[in-house]
Order: C-alpha cells, then sequence, then structure tokens
C-alpha cells in the first residue's frame, strides 16, 4: 500500500526557539517578521512563546525563508574579496579608535591569514581626508592625523574637511572638501589623474 506524502508529513519542525533564532538572523522585529510572514505582531509573540503553532502555510513560508538565508550566507562565504573588502570589514565597526599604520596592517592581516604581501593594505587608500588617485571612494574608513596616525571613523560617516593628495615627491596639496556628507574635489590635475587610471584599467 503506497502512503501519501503531504508536505505535512515532511514539513520542518518549526519550534519556538527556532522560529526566535530565524528572525533574530534576519534583523527583524516581531513586527516587520509579522508583515512578511503576513501575520500580525501578536501572532509572532504567541508562536515564539509557544501558545501558538504554524499553520502549514506558515511553516512552508519559515522554510523558504531560512533556505533564502543559508544560501545567502554560503554566496557570501564563496565570494573573492578583495583587499579594500577585507580592510573595511575589519575596522567597519571599531570606531574611534586611533592606530598606526602597521597597526592596521597587523589587523587586517591578523583576520585573513590568506595575506601574504601586506604591502597590499594601504591604509592611505581609505581616508577621508588623504586621498591618492587609486582611493576607492566606496571603502573609505580612517581620518589621517598630523601624528601620521589613522583614527577608525567607518564607513559613510559624515565628514567634514579638506582632502589633500600626497603626489609622488611632492608635498600634500588640497584637491577637494567633504562637505553636507558630500565629496567636493577642486584640484583638476587629480581629477585628470583618477580619470586616466580609470582609463587605463578599462582598455
Amino acid at each position: 500500500m503506497l502512503t501519501k506524502i503531504t508536505y505535512n508529513s515532511i514539513m520542518s519542525d518549526w519550534q519556538p526557539e527556532r522560529i526566535r533564532s530565524l528572525r533574530d538572523e534576519v534583523g527583524f522585529s516581531q513586527k516587520l517578521f509579522g508583515e512578511l510572514l503576513g501575520v500580525s505582531r501578536v501572532h509572532i509573540y504567541l508562536l515564539e512563546k509557544g501558545t501558538k503553532k504554524p499553520s502549514t502555510t506558515l511553516c512552508k513560508l519559515l522554510d523558504y525563508i531560512e533556505k533564502d538565508k543559508r544560501v545567502r550566507n554560503q554566496e557570501m562565504n564563496n565570494k573573492v574579496m578583495t583587499i579594500n573588502d577585507k580592510v573595511s570589514n575589519v575596522f567597519n565597526k571599531c570606531t574611534k579608535r586611533e592606530l598606526t599604520r602597521k597597526d592596521i596592517i597587523k589587523s587586517v592581516m591578523a583576520q585573513y591569514t590568506d595575506l601574504k604581501n601586506q604591502d597590499s593594505i594601504i591604509p592611505s587608500d581609505h581616508c577621508y581626508n588623504r586621498m591618492n588617485v587609486d582611493t576607492k571612494f566606496g571603502y573609505i574608513l580612517f581620518e589621517h592625523t598630523e601624528r601620521d596616525t589613522y583614527i577608525v571613523l567607518g564607513k559613510d560617516y559624515p565628514y567634514y574637511g579638506d582632502i589633500y593628495w600626497n603626489k609622488m615627491g611632492e608635498n600634500p596639496r588640497k584637491v577637494g572638501v567633504w562637505e553636507k556628507g558630500g565629496l567636493r574635489l577642486t584640484d583638476n590635475e587629480f581629477i585628470k589623474a583618477c580619470k586616466n587610471l580609470k582609463n587605463r584599467r578599462e582598455v
């Protein structure tokens, strides 16, 4: 005799702790998680308390969200990270610390043991107030000080102040300014050098 297999018979077991854990993983409040699942905040509260049991439909949705989260995590693990990604990951949340160049290099290499060439870590490529033509604007983290140290501000910091270019063989010169959270470059030679480098890479 063949047994009819229904979704109910192979459905994941969604206990209160597991529901709460999944909600925490996706970073949603009970209200937002309820909206995602099409139920009320109170319904989520009762599920996590164990007073209510999730319906078959709700279990299917929870299974889908959990699987999607797992796939996304796997994609992140498999992503080939650039040196800029690694520097950003190490320091983006370690704000207000003052570090030397050696401190920065040591911290990145300690977390990413696959890095063999410490010269690939260039703190000045990640400064709000000190830029190179190779600066990656999506990975700016530090403020360079007169003491030749770096204060960690993190990404997307509402920085105000001048920007200097340390062109090889010359004294630092002002090439732009941060104001109202935005970057404005004012030195034509610096702008042209940045564009030339970009064009060479695209060839």
